[in-house]
């Protein structure tokens, strides 16, 4: 991406929508430290705290939910990333913290859990309005008055 025109950069960040001031920086803070740590992406595979240092070096990570993302969806590492929406449909449902404990132990149950609560609290299982009457976890969830 380093050797991208600014024109082509520019163009493809508009498609993004909003914010083309913000993406912009982003992007190039991101290009910056990929030529600097080349190796980064390969260390987010590896164990957790190499891994988990990489993500660190990465720009516009927020340390509460988008670094622990990094770690599942591009490491492969089992964490479970608990942001404030994953928390509330979460808490909704009856839980304390995230439910490793009755996941099946791969990261591939981490990214499908992960991925329809952060749908399901966006969605569905939203903050000032929640949408309990066509919830698929109604019958499971004492805020909607299931069990």
């Amino acid at each position: 991406m380093e050797k991208l025109a600014p024109k082509k950069m520019q163009e493809a960040i508009a498609l993004t929508g909003s914010y083309h001031d913000q993406r912009s920086r982003a992007l190039k803070a991101a290009i910056r430290t990929f030529q600097l740590n080349p190796d980064v992406t390969a260390a987010l595979g590896r164990e957790l705290a190499v891994a988990s240092e990489a993500a660190s070096l990465l720009p516009q990570i927020d340390p509460e939910s988008n670094f622990e993302r990094m770690l599942l969806y591009v490491g492969g590492h089992r964490v479970f990333p608990m942001d404030e929406g994953v928390g509330r449909a979460l808490r909704r449902l009856g839980y304390d913290e995230a439910p490793e404990s009755e996941l099946e132990q791969t990261v591939d149950a981490y990214r499908r859990t992960c991925t329809y609560l952060t749908h399901h609290a966006a969605a569905t299982c939203t903050d000032k309005d929640p949408h309990c009457g066509v919830c698929p976890l109604k019958d499971d969830c004492p805020y909607a008055g299931g069990s």
